[in-house]
């Protein structure tokens, strides 16, 4: 089972235990046994499965997928087989970690017949890259329409240039690297991309001091709130529904020193924030 979530201020997302959060289905983690990935139009022997230099927070996982540029093409790809079936009416959610020093714009294409075919019809990420030099989770929406679909192929544009801000192409081959990890499908869609009204309750809910060694206070919560905090390992380490006080005060100073993940959730919202124990 694998832990996902991502930066607050544009996207709000949770899935570490299964039976809470729903189930992620990994695709492509660039271990042992993943999907041979092929690579075109200038990513061809530059794209490389390193070890995770960013191993911390969102994604430490032990190896990642290097992405170099080595041409202008903005259509330089990269590809690797899957068979995802996607029902009459329904949608998939295609997520996938990453870590860039500027904004990219990614897009994927699920309409390929293989690996070694292109695509044709870009998907862009519902979400927006924001959190520069750190691991987001990407969401990517795939939809069965009328017929249904089965995916045999995921095609994957890591800098396309027109969509991102500032607009560009934002790798080369010399210093400016991008890195891609865990691409995986749900069934559920456990992403949301925050409304105005949403984004206005994240900002409202304070969590306080942050870092702190001795007690968290979180204040501003509505009633009948479902509060739950884990550490970044999925350990269970509080849970609570505040039906009555709208600040709940936690004492943390026997807890180890580093980061825990808290998810505050009322009704259909749901806001996850991050604090330090030091």
């Amino acid at each position: 089972m694998k832990k996902i979530f991502t930066p607050l201020s544009v996207f709000l997302i949770c899935c570490i235990s299964s039976s809470i959060f729903g189930q992620n289905t990994i695709i492509n983690d660039f271990e042992t046994g993943s999907p041979t990935v092929v690579s075109r139009y200038g990513l061809s022997s530059n794209i490389s499965v390193v070890p995770n230099p960013f191993s911390m927070g969102l994604n430490t996982t032990a190896n990642c997928a290097k992405i170099v540029r080595t041409t202008s093409n903005w259509y330089e790809l990269f590809a690797f087989n899957t068979n995802i079936v996607i029902p009459a009416g329904t949608k998939k959610y295609l997520h996938m970690k990453v870590n860039y020093y500027a904004q990219p714009d990614i897009s994927i294409r699920i309409d390929a017949a293989t690996s070694a075919t292109d695509g044709s019809a870009d998907i862009r990420a519902l979400n927006t890259y924001t959190d520069l030099g750190n691991w987001q989770d990407l969401v990517f929406e795939m939809d069965g329409g009328s017929g249904g679909r089965t995916v045999n192929a995921i095609s994957v544009l890591p800098d396309l240039g027109f969509n991102n801000t500032p607009a560009g192409l934002v790798l080369n081959n010399t210093d400016k690297f991008g890195y891609i990890d865990e691409i995986s499908f749900s069934d559920s869609a456990v992403a949301t991309v925050l409304s105005v009204n949403k984004l206005e309750k994240t900002n409202s809910i304070s969590i306080y001091p942050n870092p702190t060694s001795d007690y968290l206070t979180i204040s501003n919560l509505q009633p009948n709130t479902v509060l739950f905090v884990f550490s970044l390992d999925g350990k269970n380490m509080y849970q609570n529904k505040n039906s009555i006080n709208n600040t709940i005060t936690l004492a943390v100073n026997e807890w180890s020193k580093g980061a825990y993940i808290v998810r505050i959730q009322n009704g259909s919202d749901i806001i996850v924030k991050k604090f330090i124990v030091d």
